[in-house]
């Protein structure tokens, strides 16, 4: 009885070693006789940091951009001040309509936001701006010390036309 269970035992562990442990990568070569792992397409064909530069959240919000942090596969940037309390994130996504209505419909302050895309609502609560321009959903979310929401708003809406310019 024990070899019986010691053999299924070295069975498992074989099979195990032979067909678990045999993961392969699609491998690609490049040119040069190199080679690298496959990877997905970029989420975004365009890149916000070079569209939006530190001077132009400088000059909307009104604070020296010190550091820029691209997260999330390049479709967010983070510009934040040398004392990391005030920040600008913009965030952008390829999108249908319907994506954007269903993400706005969860927004219980959401305030229609006219002249600015095809489509754009504010949220005092997350203080965030979401434009829809017929291709992308653009958030823009402003944390600055400022004495109300309507400034953040005014400088949220700056930064959407620079963006939305570019597009």
């Amino acid at each position: 009885m024990y070899k019986k269970h010691a053999l299924f035992i070295l069975l498992f562990i074989f099979l195990f070693f032979v067909f678990g442990c045999n993961k392969t990568e699609n491998i690609v070569s490049v040119n040069d006789g190199t080679s690298t792992a496959e990877t997905a397409p970029p989420l975004l064909d365009i890149k916000i940091d070079d569209i939006l530069t530190p001077q132009q959240i400088d000059d909307a919000l009104g604070f020296s951009v010190e550091n820029t942090v691209v997260a999330d596969e390049g479709t967010t940037v983070r510009y934040l001040s040398g004392d990391m309390l005030s920040y600008c994130e913009v965030g952008m996504m390829d999108c249908e309509r319907e994506i954007y209505d269903s993400t706005i419909s969860l927004y219980e302050d959401a305030v229609d936001t006219p002249n600015l895309g095809q489509a754009a609502i504010w949220s005092n609560d997350a203080k965030q701006l979401v434009v829809y321009n017929g291709e992308y959903m653009i958030s823009i979310t402003v944390a600055v010390n400022v004495d109300n929401n309507d400034e953040l708003l005014i400088c949220s809406r700056q930064i959407a036309a620079l963006l939305l310019e570019k597009l």
